[in-house]
């Protein structure tokens, strides 16, 4: 999100395919804070939270939302990758057009020209974390508790500064 509005973005969109999906439902829920913390205005904030059942409607979507955003953050890398495709089916260049970036960091950011550009998660971190937490909670010692893991952004072609308005 930050490297999006040190870019100049100003009208960012967020998709994923389920918001009932735990994980979705905090990305979605970092990316209205951030929103909020950056002085974004939210009419200029284009969600879709149900992409698995209806990804025909999100390009059209985009198409119809005025002022249309100039980058979409996927809550993760398959729908990004699908999402550029459809996008350039419709005629819209990426990043020329329009921004999309991915969250993961997994190997089919690499399934779409350009390349996703993605939030790669330290999966080993999570991994390490995940094993500690399960152990001290069968210890008795930690209730089940949420921990931030880190990661880097894998800047792989797919987003650009905003379009000239």
């Amino acid at each position: 999100f930050r490297h999006l509005v040190e870019l100049g973005h100003r009208r960012i969109g967020f998709i994923c395919e389920n918001i009932r999906n735990p994980a979705y439902a905090d990305r979605r829920n970092a990316f209205r804070a951030l929103v909020g913390e950056s002085g974004l205005e939210r009419e200029c904030v284009f969600e879709f939270t149900d992409a698995a059942s209806r990804f025909e409607e999100v390009v059209p979507g985009f198409v119809r939302c005025q002022p249309r955003p100039t980058a979409i953050m996927s809550a993760c890398d398959g729908l990004g990758v699908r999402l550029i495709e459809a996008l350039q089916a419709a005629g819209f260049r990426v990043p020329d057009d329009v921004s999309v970036t991915g969250f993961d960091g997994r190997d089919k950011t690499r399934w779409c020209k350009p390349a996703l550009t993605s939030w790669c998660v330290d999966w080993r971190a999570m991994g390490r974390t995940a094993v500690h937490q399960l152990v001290a909670m069968i210890q008795g010692k930690v209730q089940a508790t949420r921990t931030l893991i880190g990661g880097r952004l894998l800047d792989q072609g797919s987003v650009g500064k905003p379009p000239a308005a």
